[in-house]
């Protein structure tokens, strides 16, 4: 028989590696679900955890009732998909009620709540009108949340489609809602023609709301986590990082978790030698560390006697963009690759321009324009590389590009994934697509974009850039390009970078090169965190694999006030067990 595509994705689902212990979250889904909600736990949950490194463990309720002792072996419980409260049992309730009164955390998923018993309302203290609203926006709370710790007070997210919107009738009075969904007169206008039912008055209605219960912390999430697939607005568009938020909030403290340190680099393309350099040297004296990429028939003495400076000092890592802006490395721009020979031939003409100059050769490759041949790939190799950024496929022209659905996501503005024409060399980026992705375009005077160079929204941009990528759990880039810098006076240039810096000290920053953040990204995809135990205050980690480099563990402790705390594991090879 033919398994049909909900079967498979069960299988899916109960086959994704799982953590032990008492300090593990656990996941519940309920199979007996449709194809849809099932999906949601394996494209929109799932991953996200995975990405996360948080360590779960996936109960089925399909099989039984919820046990009280999986709830207190938990730190939290997570709700994964609609339509499942509906089917709790008396047990499994009771079972979350008595997790609670001993401090493991709740994260409801499934808002539909009016189909639920009269057992849980009376838990979680909430009522709701059977009819479910439609709304395609957000506004999140003015008040400060560390669930909303990334968003600006009051701040507005959209996305594509109206998506359903339990609606709360009554809430009590310990609720907080960090997040609403706006009905407004055009959202209204949709959701009456598709559910004429509806006779709502346009305002606000609570989408994400927290209250604490006895000892434990519970999110109830009344907004569709359909949210998280492509259809509706998928992950890394604004959502990550409050469903990580709940997480971490709710779950019952002190918490470990393996997620990225939040790295920052300053990404500068086509870079030619403007002004001697000496915008790499603000940057670098601010405190940023810095990626040059540059045109190795235009750069010239001064300027390379800077770069190479930055280098040795560890302050700058200088990698080869191309020859020039119209003659890459191994593609003929907008055409298709060079010939095999002209190609070996190019790169050894690059292998001794950086010999000539005495600069090391980094593992990343930044390729202009993110044209390759295939052919480059083994030329990189032999000079050592190992990563590259973006995710253009060889021989693929710009504008023929592919998204091959990288992990953890399938999206092509943040992640990581071996390259699918070969698994020895990393693909990853951590950038926003469109004019967005350089923080300069379009707010200064080159090439006439601007009548003025709009310092204060440059700064803006360049915090929301970072922030944008810290918020994904991925690396913070601060992206541009050298010739948009060269129209800013040096005054200008330092102030923006300061402002910048400043901006984004309260995610404490971890400044580093790209192949730090490369090499980090390689150790998280050969190993994970397998086990965790809590006794009191002290903690036992275990993990499985093998790493480049130093790992770190996320440590969440404290009630309101949620600190974070790095953990240094250090570099391990074949399984490591570390305790804090």
């Amino acid at each position: 028989r033919v398994k049909s595509y909900k079967e498979l994705i069960v299988e899916e689902i109960t086959n994704t590696p799982q953590a032990k212990g008492n300090g593990k979250l656990l996941v519940l889904m309920d199979s007996r679900a449709s194809f849809s909600e099932m999906l949601v736990v394996r494209k929109g949950v799932l991953p996200l955890l995975a990405h996360y490194g948080v360590p779960f463990a996936i109960r089925d309720l399909a099989g039984a009732p919820l046990q009280t002792s999986e709830v207190l072996n938990s730190r939290c419980v997570i709700i994964a998909h609609e339509r499942m409260v509906r089917a709790f049992s008396k047990g499994t309730i009771e079972a979350l009620k008595v997790g609670l009164a001993h401090g493991t955390g709740l994260v409801n998923l499934d808002g539909d709540l009016y189909h639920a018993s009269s057992e849980l309302k009376e838990l979680l203290g909430i009522s709701l009108q059977e009819a479910p609203l439609l709304t395609d926006s957000l506004q999140f709370s003015q008040k400060p949340h560390f669930i909303i710790r990334f968003k600006e007070p009051g701040q507005r997210l959209s996305w594509k489609r109206p998506l359903t919107l339990y609606w709360v009738e009554e809430m009590e009075d310990d609720w907080q809602v960090v997040a609403s969904g706006i009905m407004g007169k055009e959202q209204l206008i949709v959701a009456r023609h598709l559910i004429p039912e509806i006779a709502v008055v346009p305002g606000q209605y609570p989408a994400i709301a927290v209250k604490n219960e006895e000892k434990g912390k519970i999110v109830q999430w009344f907004l569709s986590p359909r949210i998280f697939l492509p259809d509706f607005l998928g992950h890394c568009k604004g959502m990550d990082d409050i469903l990580a938020g709940s997480i971490i909030w709710a779950t019952k403290k002190p918490f470990i978790y393996n997620s990225f340190p939040p790295f920052v680099v300053f990404r500068i393309d086509d870079v030619s030698g403007a002004k001697g350099l000496r915008w790499l040297q603000t940057a670098a004296e601010v405190g940023f560390k810095c990626a040059p990429s540059i045109f190795i028939d235009r750069i010239k003495g001064d300027s390379l006697k800077v770069a190479r400076k930055l280098q040795e000092e560890g302050k700058a890592e200088v990698s080869c963009h191309a020859s020039s802006y119209y003659e890459l490395m191994g593609f003929k721009f907008g055409y298709g690759p060079h010939k095999k020979e002209a190609v070996a031939a190019r790169y050894e003409k690059m292998r001794k321009f950086f010999a000539q100059n005495r600069l090391r050769i980094p593992k990343t490759w930044n390729p202009h324009w993110g044209e390759i041949a295939l052919d480059e790939l083994s030329e990189m190799k032999k000079l050592g590389a190992r990563y590259i950024l973006g995710h253009f496929l060889p021989d693929d022209a710009k504008h023929g590009r592919l998204n091959w659905n990288p992990k953890p996501y399938g999206s092509v503005e943040c992640f990581y994934d071996y390259s699918p024409n070969d698994p020895e060399i990393i693909r990853f980026a951590s950038m926003k697509t469109g004019a967005e992705q350089d923080f300069l375009e379009g707010l200064t005077v080159f090439a006439g974009h601007s009548d003025r160079n709009q310092i204060d929204a440059i700064i803006r941009r360049g915090t929301e850039q970072i922030t944008w990528g810290l918020s994904c759990g991925f690396h913070g880039q601060l992206l541009t390009h050298e010739q948009k810098i060269a129209v800013i006076s040096d005054e200008d240039w330092e102030m923006i970078l300061r402002a910048i810096k400043e901006n984004i000290e309260k995610f404490n920053p971890k400044f580093a090169l790209l192949d730090q953040i490369a090499a980090y990204i390689e150790s998280r995809m050969s190993s994970r965190l397998k086990s965790v135990n809590v006794e009191e205050s002290e903690l036992l980690a275990e993990f499985e694999g093998n790493t480049l480099c130093d790992m770190y563990l996320t440590r969440a402790d404290g009630d309101e006030e949620i600190s974070l705390d790095f953990i240094t594991v250090g570099k391990f090879k074949n399984d490591a067990t570390f305790s804090a």
